[in-house]
């Protein structure tokens, strides 16, 4: 996918060109593409091609692999930030939100738990967790959510991974969901590992014997590299969904920037409204209970805005050290990250065990969008296959 794409139209192989790893070969442990017949469509994206079903199986063991699938629905952007007419929602009563997150509708088939920690500093961090019930452990994930939101949201993950076996650990950033700490507002990025590193030890602590998985969403990817640039020995591999590893600049202008820059020196705590128009979901209900959860935070303060930026700039210099079984999963109509960023952070990753998951249509949150099925399977069955 790196390199051109070259396709016999008659037996309906193609043959990667430019990229080694996916050369074809006949003998032995090189990858072999299968597709429809159907010619590659390529849209702007330099040399990477788009066809409307394409598996790539590649042989000799964890080798990388790549997925492009066009999923059989599509309808137009919902904003976040709003609902569907366009109109301020009444916000759910904070008792009503929480009891949603202990899938009262799986019954005894989910050990449900709550609980909090002192973080670095003496903040207050909440975390939750599911254990399956009904099936033995066969490993545990630690979710690390994105911005403005919360652990909470990611019950579709929860729902697709607990009937095979896993396990799942979700606490709330400092300053997000219901952790303490002022809302939207870090002093520096490294509070963020600290407090994550905790996360991991409490479930590497109660589960031991099993596999450890980090599942890494958008700012929560960001923070799930630097996490496995600093502490990566704690974990066992790792799941990153569209991180957020560089500024789209579209969406930030230099007066803004310089601004944040300014304020983050003289006033650190200055607000700044991180309810934009951008859409996160096809699935307009998706969109309709963003807009109404109370554990959504909707501004960012200056401070937070300067360390997620040096952040950004910080991952490429350590790229040697991200060796661990490593997923990625990026929708390539996501508006919020660079889906292209994401394919070259995947081809410059130094691990043997690497595998990028492309979904031609999805937006920005993959597990809560239209079609989510497709990339939760893939999900749980690179999970199974390792665990």
């Amino acid at each position: 996918m790196f390199g051109h794409l070259e396709t016999d139209r008659l037996s309906g192989q193609m043959t990667p060109l430019d990229y080694p790893e996916w050369k074809e070969n006949q003998n032995t442990d090189r990858g072999r593409l299968h597709l429809s017949p159907k010619p590659p469509q390529c849209d702007g994206f330099g040399q990477i091609c788009y066809y409307e079903r394409v598996d790539l199986w590649v042989f000799g063991g964890r080798r990388p692999q790549q997925k492009v699938m066009f999923p059989a629905t599509t309808q137009g952007p919902q904003g976040k930030g709003r609902n569907m007419n366009g109109e301020a929602s009444t916000k759910l009563d904070i008792e009503t939100a929480a009891a949603a997150h202990a899938l009262p509708e799986l019954g005894d088939g989910v050990d449900y738990a709550t609980g909090e920690f002192s973080g670095e500093g003496d903040t207050s961090i909440f975390y939750q967790r599911w254990l399956p019930r009904r099936t033995s452990l066969r490993g545990v994930v630690v979710v690390v959510h994105g911005l403005g939101e919360h652990g909470g949201r990611y019950l579709n993950l929860v729902r697709r991974l607990l009937p095979e076996g896993y396990g799942l650990y979700a606490s709330d950033h400092r300053g997000f969901g219901r952790s303490g700490g002022e809302r939207g507002h870090i002093t520096h990025f490294r509070e963020y590992l600290l407090d994550l590193r905790q996360t991991v030890g409490l479930a590497r602590a109660a589960h031991p014997d099993v596999p450890l998985t980090m599942f890494a969403h958008s700012m929560g990817g960001l923070i799930g590299v630097r996490y496995l640039q600093t502490f990566g020995d704690t974990v066992d591999q790792a799941i990153l969904c569209a991180p957020a590893l560089g500024l789209r600049t579209d969406r930030a202008s230099k007066g803004l920037l310089l601004l944040l820059r300014i304020m983050s020196r003289v006033q650190p705590a200055y607000r700044v409204d991180n309810q934009g128009s951008e859409p996160v979901s096809r699935d307009p209900e998706v969109v309709a209970a963003f807009e109404v959860d109370p554990f959504n935070n909707p501004w960012v303060t200056a401070r937070w805005a300067t360390e997620m930026m040096a952040a950004q700039t910080h991952w490429p210099q350590e790229m040697a050290r991200l060796r661990m079984p490593l997923l990625i999963v990026q929708g390539l109509a996501d508006r919020l990250v660079i889906p292209e960023l994401t394919q070259s952070f995947f081809r410059d990753l130094p691990a043997e065990d690497k595998t990028l998951y492309l979904y031609a249509e999805h937006y920005h949150e993959l597990i809560n969008d239209l079609d989510r099925e497709i990339p939760l399977d893939d999900i749980a069955h690179w999970l199974m296959e390792r665990s």
